[in-house]
């Protein structure tokens, strides 16, 4: 059998082979009985040291959740290459279509002042921010982008923008 790809070429003989689809076999399996994504170790212990703590009542198959005592908390998955960490915040289901109106404008304003982060109103009124971390964890650049998507949530929880999204967002 002969495996090919840009990175390595190898020719099994027929012992290999089995050895092979054995631990291909056990990788398949244990990947499919993980609960939670695979985070770098790295990255989970950069995000206790900036305060966070993994949210073991928010885990998923796509998502490790954490929780922090100053700041939004947080869901962390892996996205292609790299990471989106994001917030979400639930609509509230009694606001008037005038109040939905003024939080596009807030979130649209917002915008355009966020670095590294977006934020977004899905298909039921429930408001995102999201950024994406791209590549592998690296403890300089990551450091910076934590900064960078807290300073802004700073404009999302104490902004001149606060008072016409907490109409529309719990």
């Amino acid at each position: 059998m002969f495996i090919s790809s840009k990175k390595f070429s190898v020719v099994l003989g027929l012992g290999s082979i089995l050895a092979f689809q054995l631990a291909m076999s056990a990788v398949v399996k244990s990947a499919a009985s993980s609960s939670t994504p695979q985070l770098e170790p790295a990255l989970i212990e950069h995000m206790s040291f900036q305060g966070y703590q993994i949210d073991p009542t928010k885990q998923s198959k796509t998502q490790t959740a954490f929780k922090h005592s100053r700041y939004p908390n947080i869901s962390v998955k892996p996205r292609g290459d790299g990471y989106l960490l994001g917030t979400w915040y639930h609509a509230n289901p009694n606001a008037t279509l005038a109040e939905r109106n003024t939080c596009l404008q807030a979130v649209n304003r917002m915008n355009a002042l966020l670095m590294a982060s977006r934020l977004y109103i899905d298909d039921v009124n429930d408001m995102a921010f999201e950024a994406y971390y791209p590549g592998r964890y690296n403890k300089t650049s990551f450091n910076d982008f934590i900064s960078q998507m807290h300073n802004d949530e700073s404009i999302l929880t104490s902004g001149q923008y606060v008072d016409d999204l907490q109409k529309c967002f719990n």
